[in-house]
């Protein structure tokens, strides 16, 4: 006897990327970029000069978008899902 398992019934709005899932996580990108340039600010190296806090807010920036789009904090879930019941009837009233 030959058993497998069933496929998970395609849904098309699951198969569709959320139109809200770019903004929100390049919102959770600035976010995030901003707090590890405040962080990488308290630890400031002996000589400090405008070439290491460009190249600092660089770094930030970088951290930053490669935390968010990898797995992130979960801050552009809660975002992508609030952007999205706004944009349902009755979305601004919750």
């Amino acid at each position: 006897m030959d058993i497998r398992p069933l496929a998970a019934p395609s849904s098309p709005s699951l198969d569709m990327p959320s139109p809200a899932k770019g903004p929100a996580r390049e919102f959770e990108a600035t976010l995030l970029s901003q707090a590890f340039e405040d962080m990488l600010s308290t630890a400031s190296p002996a000589d400090e000069s405008t070439g290491s806090s460009i190249w600092r807010g660089f770094l930030a920036q970088a951290i930053g978008s490669q935390m968010a789009h990898g797995t992130g904090i979960g801050l552009a879930v809660q975002v992508e899902r609030a952007i999205e019941a706004y944009g349902r009837p009755g979305g601004a009233d919750r």
